[in-house]
């Protein structure tokens, strides 16, 4: 459903890329709707899905809510440049189609940009779900942009799917869409040393780690980052500094691909996680309000 044209702008423009996500989308969009924040356009790109999403997202009735839909595959960081283009939002905030969020997530983040001019982009830690939806580990990252950042040929210590940041900022530091499965660390890679990060405490994105995790997908995230290190690090890092890194992604690679081969890789997921304490348990009364949710859609035969 396109946007009024007559609407000029919004403080927040959420994007929400969809492939193949029929399964997951309808939570995901619960918890956009779900939102205490109210000033807010969706944009949703699918991604030349197979399984239905389009005709499953072509339901809502929303005059706040755009769904593109050119049949092709591009890809997640052709998507999320596109999604900046088309952005009226003065800040955008990033989401996956298989996760869901905090009700409060953009109040929160919307507010600390507001109280943080020097911060481009926040994120948050987050609440793991296991499949039943129920709390099953937290994730907590650092708050600093030092911390974020102390180990940048490793990884950046913010989540990807979390960010809510300003529109200049995104326009400024576009993706690279050569890569697949690191497009965030090629962004944070690039701009870190120009930028300032940030992140809240608080679990505002619930994340559903089992269903996005695949160790092929997590091998050749790995492999192109290899290849992106060489190209883009080399340069500002020196040569043994980046040989170094490479070596350590094609070592992780290679401990998930044998753990998957042994089939526990899935003990090695939980080790990223701390476990749930008692106002992780508490979000379950969250989740349950957000999953019943209702959201506008076309007539009965357009449910979601």
């Amino acid at each position: 459903m396109s946007l009024s044209h007559q609407r000029k702008s919004v403080t927040v423009t959420i994007g929400l890329p969809v492939f193949n996500a029929k399964r997951y989308v309808e939570l995901a969009l619960r918890s956009i709707f779900a939102q205490t924040f109210r000033d807010w356009e969706l944009i949703i790109i699918d991604d030349g899905s197979s399984d239905g999403s389009p005709e499953l997202l072509h339901g809502l009735d929303d005059e706040r809510v755009r769904v593109i839909d050119d049949g092709r595959h591009l890809g997640l960081g052709a998507r999320l440049n596109q999604i900046v283009g088309l952005a009226r939002g003065r800040y955008i905030a990033r989401m996956d189609a298989d996760d869901l969020m905090h009700p409060e997530r953009l109040q929160t983040q919307v507010d600390y940009l507001l109280q943080h001019p020097q911060v481009d982009v926040v994120g948050c830690s987050l609440l793991v779900l296991d499949r039943n939806l129920s709390p099953a580990g937290l994730r907590c990252l650092p708050s600093t942009h030092a911390q974020i950042c102390s180990r940048p040929l490793r990884g950046f210590l913010i989540a990807h799917a979390t960010l809510l940041g300003r529109v200049e900022w995104f326009s400024l530091h576009p993706y690279d869409e050569i890569l697949v499965g690191c497009e965030d660390w090629g962004l944070f890679l690039t701009s870190f040393q120009e930028s300032t990060f940030a992140n809240i405490p608080g679990p505002l994105y619930f994340y559903r780690e089992a269903e996005s995790y695949s160790v092929t997908k997590y091998i050749e995230a790995k492999r192109q980052a290899v290849s992106f290190l060489w190209r883009h690090a080399r340069p500002r890092f020196g040569v043994a500094a980046t040989v170094f890194a490479a070596s350590a992604q094609y070592a992780r690679a290679g401990i998930y691909g044998l753990a998957a081969a042994m089939g526990v890789d899935q003990y090695l997921l939980r080790a990223r996680n701390r476990p749930v304490d008692a106002g992780a348990l508490a979000l379950g009364s969250v989740i349950e309000q957000v999953l019943a949710t209702p959201f506008p859609r076309h007539g009965p035969d357009c449910a979601l």
